[in-house]
């Protein structure tokens, strides 16, 4: 069986995305291991060598009608998944007309298994969207808001599961000791995470919620701040990019750093997802902008603060019971010396909620395998 799973970014260089891709190849791995995985991609050689999958090229809608032999870029894939991070949202209809309507179009089972959804509010992109689920054999969303969002809408129910990131392993301990090494991390000193993300008031461009410049400044401010105090109590500080071409973390971290008066941090440069988990599973705490800093750090056990700036943030931390870790940017450095000063750890009811997550996940996984084989 052929699958083809679209709706991320992938190739982006978003470790995010491929954190997701890679949940969605364990998972089938172990529910049906004759598939082959492969998915549709910005990049196809970076998604297969970071990810190891087989990639074809996403192709944007001009590309496709300048050569109608583009039209059969599904033909050899049966079924489809449509996957995370947010593949609905209120722009970009014609391309998703295109990713989405042609499988339907080609009479393919469909099935989106843990999606985002963002508020949709235009009548075009209700209507579109209500159109393309309609040629979806089954829906499952990451969280509450999104399962809230896309019921509105369709005025029917969807299946909870969770972000597919929340299945993967952490790597084991030789492998963090040799991703610690290469980092300069291995000595026994304590050190933090921050894991930020470039906000804008132009925030259809960087796909995350209207933010203002005034709370953009306030938070590196914070960021900055928080770093240089806990630099000064003996505490590392790792910073990790989770991108690094489109909407490139480097350049918030250099906002940050530009404003610190402690420069004894240090930048990592992950190569891929099992890189990220290894430093993450090694930390004291999480501060996380980037999403799937916030997921792989609960999945690794320890601590994670955000800030809500993105209804995607409030979904997770609410999903895991962690909402008293989501705070205001001038919160920031006092919830950090909070976790630190008390040795926090992750809170029981956490680790109960995403094994709850991950037995949801494999039994919609279970659910779509059923209907692939017999619908």
């Amino acid at each position: 069986m052929n699958i083809l799973v679209l709706g991320g970014w992938y190739g982006s260089t978003n470790l995010g995305d491929d954190a997701i891709l890679l949940g969605i190849k364990k998972l089938f791995s172990v529910l049906l291991p004759d598939a082959k995985i492969t998915a549709l991609s910005i990049d196809p050689q970076y998604t297969r060598s970071t990810c190891q999958i087989e990639s074809i090229k996403l192709q944007s809608p001009r590309e496709i009608l300048k050569d109608p032999r583009k039209l059969n870029w599904v033909s050899g894939y049966n079924p489809i998944i449509i996957s995370g991070g947010t593949p609905f949202y209120d722009f970009d209809h014609l391309n998703r007309l295109f990713t989405i309507g042609l499988p339907i179009c080609n009479r393919k089972k469909i099935y989106c298994l843990g999606i985002g959804v963002k508020k949709i509010v235009s009548t075009e992109g209700k209507f579109l969207t209500r159109v393309l689920m309609s040629g979806v054999n089954r829906i499952s969303v990451r969280d509450n808001l999104s399962k809230h969002l896309l019921e509105k809408i369709l005025c029917k129910n969807t299946t909870l599961t969770g972000d597919l990131a929340l299945i993967l392993n952490p790597p084991e301990n030789k492998s963090i000791r040799k991703t610690l090494e290469k980092s300069n991390l291995a000595e026994k000193k304590p050190f933090i995470v921050i894991a930020p993300r470039i906000l804008s008031n132009n925030n259809i461009h960087f796909y995350h919620d209207l933010v203002s410049l005034a709370f953009i400044n306030e938070l590196r401010h914070a960021l900055s701040e928080t770093a240089d105090k806990v630099i000064d109590s003996g505490v590392k500080i790792v910073f990790l990019p989770m991108q690094s071409s489109i909407n490139n973390d480097h350049i918030e971290i250099m906002e940050i750093t530009s404003r610190m008066k402690n420069k004894n941090f240090t930048i990592l440069e992950p190569r891929n997802v099992n890189e990220v988990i290894a430093v993450l599973s090694s930390s004291s705490l999480v501060i996380g902008l980037r999403l799937h800093s916030l997921i792989l750090g609960a999945l690794c056990s320890v601590p994670i603060i955000s800030v809500p700036y993105d209804d995607k943030i409030w979904g997770f931390m609410e999903m895991i019971n962690n909402l008293g870790n989501l705070v205001k940017p001038n919160q920031i450095k006092i919830k950090t010396f909070e976790i630190l000063e008390n040795k926090i750890s992750n809170d029981p009811i956490i680790k109960d909620s995403i094994l709850r997550i991950k037995k949801n996940i494999f039994s919609e996984g279970k659910k779509i395998v059923e209907s692939m084989k017999y619908n």
